[in-house]
């Protein structure tokens, strides 16, 4: 049996792991113990430890935090928390020994379910170590920060508490606020940015450790329910970490909306009476002027914002002064009040060992308040508060609040440890301040403390009489209880917002400061007060839950919970009236519904005690809005009688032109960086509507360093994709990060409202009794057509923004429901107008109004993103298409790892395509480097291919509703009308393309030769370039090139960036500066027509520098504003929707990249940096450029425009051939096929011609983009250039200056002024002077004397300029076959018979063997012994041998 036991287990094991491989299961499940006894057991000797390691590490803390200067203390702290950690760490690896799954407690289950989770003690101990001194040092860092007095520098040592937070508090000195604002910020966040990334990084480290994504998984696990605890406590759905975030910010947008951007509107309106320069009307709020460090709590500015400063502010703190209240009475009137309720007196040990009173305890201790539980249990008394107190309001408040956390403490001490705690820790933060909205009630300071509110300040301004004395003091209490609960729910919302990005990665490490202020922007309506903040600070570090990493998101759940505990037990204790004059106090039958809850602590999941103490197992705003009824009333009524918008940026405009139709002031401002640097740069119309969604501008070449969001209007809208998902279609690719937009008048981006002078007419229902032939019956409904698409435009392209910069389920159907309202308003307008005039004999305006809307669109849609599919035909298509789009743009935003370290966590250390853009248009990067990422990123867009499949489909049935033979047709309509056809345009472009090849063939050439000297024996293709080495992750821009390949080395291009920097303030300056371009041109930015209209306000929203790139940039995103201002009124009268647009979908882009053509001419940067050196005007410069200058600047300039053309028309070339040809399969092949016929490019390796999907690497395949308006934009601005060149009588087009030539203006402003009014080739006609059309003549001209470079370069050096067109199979690869799933199984079972086979014939063998040594023992008997005994025993020898040997088989197979 010996020998048979190993090799039995070795046949069974394969025989089962055969089985099991065939059925796709995994390995065997490492054992676990199940018995509940034991598990029982093990939780009450944990619980005793668990109690006394808490309290040996909270008394070390508590040392420390009331003593932080003692050095000895902090490392006794540290040590004790590290020990706590590792005794945490120790106790959830031994608590994960069990299999609790199957427990019959739910009790015993969920604490096991909690505390085998490790949490920082996950960590080593070197780890765990870092960890805690990281901390530890940023808490030391916040706690001993001090600073110097502004009006006496010699003054320092002030801290935070109680000195800076009091001159925050009560100082009116902008400067003087500024300055201890920025100061605080300095000697605190900043100094600890470097800890806390570290701090970060472990802390991801533990949490996945213990099994979480990251940080913020861990965090948010408390609030989570799993399947067994809904079914166990009967709460309907489990309850995620997303789950919960998603109602965290549904509760957030309620609250936003119904009242806090109404009480933001109300104090920027009375706070400009106070900081006049300080304040815009229409935008964010100065973060430093809130009356408090960090703009949370707005309480002590309320003698500037109350509605009625004659009466009482509810503010007692005088009262409390002149009563002689100290801090002692503070804390007895807290334990009055929980008393009165029923609930438990603090202990002696309390009274004994708190330290409430900094001036008496005498050593530095940390100032924030805070309650403490020493962990002793049922027979424990010792609970703590430390407070710097004073004696006022706001901290009777808080001791009433920290000592709700003792109450909490005390009721749940006879639970195990791991439910001593709160359901969730919102509610531990709630019970305190619930007690808080009664001791704020004016019956309770009055009757009950007997304190008076402080008397009025009668110099203030209130609203009419119509409001009773009792409503105005209502309203004054109610506006302090909003300062302080409403004004705080953005922040306490948005720091742990800030903290999950941080933590999970979608915010990174070198752009942190531009994240927390884009949010507290976003959500808070708050900028910082000296415009923009680097990254050399770290300003969410400011505040102390940050170097003290407390999760705050309990703050913003306490917020919320509060008000439904409060109505809830108001309800129980028979409470009658509004809610906000409840008081609890005394009533034993609320406090008995209270009690019940507390004394649950965490043994119930948080739904059911919410249910339970406040009526509804979800969080719901509803009690808080409740509350604050009549204030909203009021700040709804007072603000729209004076005019006053809600909300701030973009939400502002929209709503005060709405609301007043009072005209806007165009104005530049710097406001904080935005998320990331990868930021559209757009211009943005709010009245202008056209599909051309995003029409983007020259880009920079360089990365930035440094950012200022420069906008019009106070907007900082951003783009969070790869382009603005908005038609953002890029323009020429920039090498830098940064992507920069020109949104021109959209549909998507842009707020459209209709003009003052024409009322907005809803949409009727009564049958038209018009006559169909009648041409001012048709301008009349035209007319009201207008006026009333203007506003469902409007709303479903603020719609569309919210979605697209904030991609949540929420804000999609919200764009999608917009959408489909303007759908099917415009379908009733379509059968009402535009189908049931006979329009063919009207006049050429009219009768072009109704064929542009002909199509059964809204917008027409001029050939960028088709938004058809959102409003007309059938709603089948609508929600599956946007989910496709969706898909597939978040697919590309995924990331991939380092060439030095390829087998990364992408999600963790990857990089986005932003990065690897930078990478590709590094030149310094190896061949292969290079490849790498090229490849990587194609391994990204293969995941889009099924997606693509589909969203061809869907497309294709949108465009046949609207008669075309599929999408393809439809984006090429707006270039087309009854005189010129698809197949006219498709024509004309395929020969522009073959009148510009031979230059682009030259410059090819000669880049490859350079090419082939960098990299040499690297190229192995002799005629093709590969398409990762030209400076651009697609091909399409090659300026990343341009050291290489300059003509002359020694010569080199101006460059102003120093100058700019030097001596312009701020980019508002720069902005000033390009401004003065158009000026001499006799078009200007605040020119009077424009402002007469306030639905037309452009703006433009743009992360710059002062940088000679984003100086040129500055100057085609303005041609756009231009352009805009020109055909919003056409100089006469608004024109109508359907015409504010450019004359055909690549005029916009075309105009501005004209005016940058004249922008980085080197002539005009040489004038722009003698004129800010010299501080005088322009000084016109007479003498030519010179000749190497001129090659120079040409070849820059030819790289990043003349790549695109090919791209450009290969790419929507492919595009009509995959909507067109639905039998297409190999997508990858013909893409392939396209590039090197037209461009000479290859891949750098072979491809597959239908699993891979290369041409989906492309952002604008994803988002449905089309893209040959970029090359139709690439010829034209030539056109214009050359023609606003001879209305300046130039020379040439290179030696040409159009700046300070009004002619060349006049002119600009004749074609710009037309917008879509008229056909494109009447407007280009008449602007041309002749009858040439679209024509490459004037592009070729322009580069003649580089073309001329080039063919003598490729004659000297014998260059061959061809290359074979028809190679594509050299460059695809076999296809691999496909193994059905079913052949796995078949094999399985296969082999698993055979090894059936295998064990039968083994037993079989053992009982002939068994036969055969019987036979041998008779014959022993009759005389062979001693033999036989030898040969046994040689035998059984053998035998133990081979027993070794299979033993380390099974050994090794284990």
């Amino acid at each position: 049996m010996k020998s048979f036991w190993p090799s039995q287990k070795l046949t069974l094991a394969l025989l089962g792991s055969l089985v099991l491989a065939s059925l796709g299961a995994a390995g065997p499940r490492k054992y676990k113990i199940r018995d509940e006894r034991e598990a029982e057991e093990f939780m009450k000797e944990l619980d005793v430890r668990y109690s006394h390691e808490c309290n040996l590490e909270t008394l070390a803390r508590w040392d420390y935090m009331v003593d932080v200067a003692d050095d000895d203390k902090e490392a006794a702290a540290n040590k004790a928390a590290v020990r706590y950690l590792d005794f945490q760490g120790e106790a959830a690896v031994n608590a994960s020994k069990f299999d609790y799954s199957g427990f019959e407690s739910v009790d015993l289950y969920r604490r096991f379910r909690f505390l085998s989770k490790k949490g920082p003690g996950a960590l080593s101990v070197e780890d765990l170590t870092k960890y805690k001194n990281h901390q530890s040092k940023m808490e030391n860092i916040y706690s001993t920060a001090t600073i110097c007095d502004y009006h006496d520098p010699t003054k320092c040592g002030l801290a935070l508490e109680p000195d800076i937070e009091l001159i925050m508090a009560s100082s009116e000195d902008w400067e003087e606020l500024r300055y201890v604002w920025d100061q605080w910020r300095e000697v605190s966040g900043k100094l600890m940015r470097e800890d806390f990334i570290q701090f970060v990084e472990l802390s991801n480290k533990a949490a996945a450790l213990d099994g979480f994504h990251d940080t913020s998984d861990y965090w948010l696990n408390s609030y989570t329910v799993d399947e067994r605890e809904a079914a166990a406590f009967q709460i309907a759905n489990p309850l995620t970490q997303d789950q919960f975030q998603a109602m965290a910010d549904q509760v957030w947008q309620k609250v936003s909306t119904e009242l806090y951007k109404k009480l933001h509107s109300w104090v920027r309106w009375k706070m400009a009476d106070v900081y006049p320069e300080h304040i815009d009307l229409t935008g964010p709020l100065p973060a430093n002027i809130l009356g408090n460090m960090w703009g949370q709590d707005w309480v002590n500015i309320a003698h500037r914002v109350m509605p009625f400063p004659e009466f009482p502010t509810y503010d007692v703190s005088e009262s409390m002064v002149e009563n002689g209240w100290d801090i002692q009475q503070i804390f007895e009137s807290a334990e009055d009040f929980f008393e009165s309720i029923g609930l438990f007196p603090m202990t002696q040990t309390f009274w004994d060992k708190s330290v409430v009173n900094q001036t008496e305890w005498g050593r530095v201790m940390m100032c924030h308040a805070s309650a403490e539980d020493f962990c002793l249990g049922p027979e424990g008394d010792d609970y703590r508060i430390k407070m710097c107190t004073e004696v006022n309001m706001e901290d009777l408040v808080t001791v009433h609040h920290e000592m709700g956390h003792i109450e909490y403490f005390m009721a749940y001490k006879n639970l195990p440890h791991v439910f001593r705690d709160s359901a969730n820790p919102g509610i531990h933060e709630a019970i305190g301040d619930l007690i808080a909205l009664s001791v704020s009630t004016p019956s309770h300071l009055e009757n009950v403390l007997h304190l008076m509110p402080g008397e009025g300040v009668r110099s203030g301004t209130s609203p009419a009489s119509e409001y009773s004395d009792d409503e105005k003091r209502d309203l004054n209490f109610l506006m302090r209880m909003a300062l302080e609960k409403i004004a705080f729910l953005p922040f306490g919302y948005l720091i742990d917002k800030f903290r999950w990005g941080v933590f999970e990665g979608s915010v990174p490490t070198d752009q942190m400061n531009a994240a927390w202020w884009q949010l507290r922007e976003e959500l808070q309506g708050v900028t910082p007060p000296g415009g923009s903040r680097g990254e050399e600070f770290f300003d969410a570090g400011a505040k102390f839950h940050v170097p003290a990493n407390v999760p705050y998101i309990r703050y913003f759940v306490s917020f919320i919970t509060q008000f439904q505990f409060h109505a809830h037990l108001c309800q129980v204790a028979g409470h009658q009236g509004p809610l906000h004059t409840c008081d609890i106090y005394n009533n034993r039958d609320a406090g008995s519904v209270l009690r019940n809850a507390l004394e649950r602590g965490f043994s119930e999941p948080w739904p059911v005690v919410l249910k339970d103490l406040g009526g509804s197992p979800d969080m719901d705003p509803q009690a808080i809005i409740s509350y604050f009824d009549p204030l909203i009333q009021f700040l709804d009524n007072e603000l729209a009688k004076a005019g006053q918008c809600i909300g701030w940026g973009e939400e502002c405009v929209k709503s005060s032109v709405a609301a007043s139709g009072s005209a806007g002031v165009l104005a530049l401002e710097e406001t904080d960086s935005s998320l990331t640097s990868e930021q559209s740069t757009s211009v943005t119309s709010t009245s202008e509507q056209s599909t051309s969604a995003s029409a983007t501008s020259e880009q920079s070449t360089s990365e930035q360093s440094t950012f200022e969001s420069t906008t019009v209007q106070s907007t900082s809208e951003h783009s969070t994709s790869e382009q603005s998902t908005s038609a953002s279609a890029t323009s020429e690719q920039s090498t830098s990060e940064q992507s920069t937009s020109a949104s021109t008048p959209s549909m998507q981006s842009t707020t459209v409202t209709a003009p003052p002078s024409s009322p907005v007419t809803e949409l009727t229902t009564e049958p038209v009794t018009d006559n169909p032939a009648s041409e001012d019956d048709a301008k009349k409904r035209l007319e009201e057509m207008d006026n009333a698409m203007t506003i469902h435009v409007q709303d479903s392209a603020l719609a569309d923004w919210n979605y697209e910069t904030s991609m949540t389920e929420e804000s999609k159907n919200a764009s999608i429901e917009a959408w489909t309202d303007v759908k099917n308003n415009f379908h009733d307008f379509h059968e009402k107008t535009i189908d049931y005039f006979t329009y063919e004999g009207f006049s050429e305006g009219v009768k072009r109004q109704f064929e542009l809307q002909r199509i059964l669109e809204w917008p027409p849609s001029q050939g960028r993103p088709s938004k058809c599919e959102y409003y007309c035909g059938s709603a089948q298509f609508l929600v599956p298409l946007t989910d496709i789009v969706s898909h597939m743009v978040s697919t590309l935003g995924k990331k991939v790892c380092p060439v030095s370290n390829s087998e990364c966590d992408a999600e963790k250390e990857g990089m986005g395509i932003y990065e690897l853009e930078a990478k590709m248009t590094n030149v310094t990067e190896s061949y292969d480097n290079l490849k790498y990422y090229w490849l990587e990123w194609r391994k990204v867009s293969k995941e889009l291919l099924q997606d693509y499949k589909e969203y061809v489909e869907l497309e294709n049935k949108a465009a046949k509703l609207n008669g075309f033979n599929d999408t393809g047709r439809l984006w090429i309509d707006p270039y087309t009308d009854a005189e010129y056809t698809g197949d006219d345009f498709l024509s004309e472009v395929a020969a522009l393309w073959n009148q510009t090849k031979p230059f682009y063939v030259n410059l090819r050439a000669y880049v490859f030769h350079k090419l082939k000297e960098k990299y040499g024996d690297d190229i192995t293709t002799d005629d093709l370039i590969p398409a990762h080495i030209l400076g651009d992750m697609y091909g399409e821009n090659w300026e990343s090139l341009y050291d290489l390949v300059a003509p002359h080395n020694d010569t080199h291009l101006p460059d102003i960036s120093d100058v700019l920097d030097e001596k312009l303030g701020t980019v508002t300056d720069m902005t000033k500066q390009v401004e003065e371009f158009f000026n001499t041109m006799n078009l200007c930015i605040t020119k009077a027509d424009f402002l007469k209209f306030p639905s037309t306000l452009p703006r433009i929203k743009m992360c710059a520098a002062k940088t000679q790139d984003d100086f040129i940039t500055l100057h085609h995103e303005m041609a756009h504003i231009e352009y805009m201002m020109a055909y919003s009124s056409n100089g006469k009268e608004v024109m109508p929707i359907v015409f504010r647009d450019g004359a055909n979908p690549a005029f916009h882009e075309a105009v501005g990249s004209a005016i940058g053509l004249s922008a980085r001419n080197p002539a005009y940067l040489q004038e722009v940096e003698d004129k800010l050196k010299q501080e005088k005007e322009f000084t016109i410069r007479s003498d030519a450029l010179d000749e190497k200058l001129i090659l120079n600047h040409l070849m820059k300039v030819a790289l990043a425009k003349i790549p695109v053309l090919p791209y450009a028309y290969i790419l929507d070339s492919w595009r009509w051939e995959t909507f067109s040809d639905d039998t297409m399969t190999e997508y990858n092949k013909r893409w392939w096929e396209l590039r090197i016929a037209e461009e000479g490019i290859a891949p750098p390796t072979k491809r597959f011609p239908k699993s891979e999907f290369d041409a989906g690497s492309k952002f604008d395949v994803a988002v449905s983009i089309p893209y040959i308006w970029r090359f139709v934009a690439q010829v034209l601005q030539f056109q214009i250039h050359h023609k606003l060149g001879e209305k300046c009588s130039c020379p040439d087009d290179i030696n040409c200056r159009i700046w300070e030539c009004p002619d060349a203006g006049s002119n600009l402003t004749t074609l710009m002024s037309r917008g879509r009014s008229v056909r494109w080739q009447t407007a280009l006609n008449d602007f041309l002077g002749s009858e040439i059309g679209l024509n490459s003549e004037a592009l070729e001209n322009f580069f003649k004397p580089l073309d001329d470079f080039l063919t003598k370069y490729i004659t000297d050096h014998e260059i061959d300029v061809t290359w074979d067109p028809d190679q594509i199979n050299k460059y695809m690869d076999k296809e691999r076959e496909e193994i059905s799933a079913t052949v796995p199984i078949v094999v399985g079972v296969v082999l698993a018979c055979m090894v059936v086979v295998v064990i039968i014939a083994y037993f079989v063998g053992q009982k002939k063997q068994k036969k055969k040594l019987k036979a041998m023992e008779s014959q022993v008997e009759s005389g062979g012994h001693t033999n036989m005994e030898m040969q046994q025993s040689k035998k059984e020898e053998s035998s133990d041998s081979e027993e070794e040997k299979e033993k380390e088989t099974v050994d090794e197979r284990f």
